[in-house]
């Protein structure tokens, strides 16, 4: 997992517990990716394995709902 994908998968798993306005932590979540579509979705591949692996991980689902908030808003603001 590339560096800027980890930093992604932390910030997606703390906004998901503190931010309860999920178009800001998306939006935040676009910003600090840069662009970087594929950063975001090697944090959702992360957070798809972590609760793969544990399905009752609340803080997994949260964090993997918000990286696809984060890429469907990626999408529209680049307007694909």
């Amino acid at each position: 997992m590339s560096e800027l994908a980890e930093r992604l998968a932390e910030q997606a798993g703390a906004l998901a517990r503190e931010e309860s306005d999920l178009r800001k932590a998306a939006a935040d979540l676009v910003e600090t990716a840069g662009g970087d579509g594929d950063a975001l979705r090697e944090a959702q591949r992360h957070w798809a394995q972590a609760l793969h692996n544990e399905p009752e991980n609340g803080d997994a689902l949260g964090a993997l709902v918000l990286v696809g908030a984060a890429l469907h808003l990626q999408r529209d603001t680049q307007g694909t």
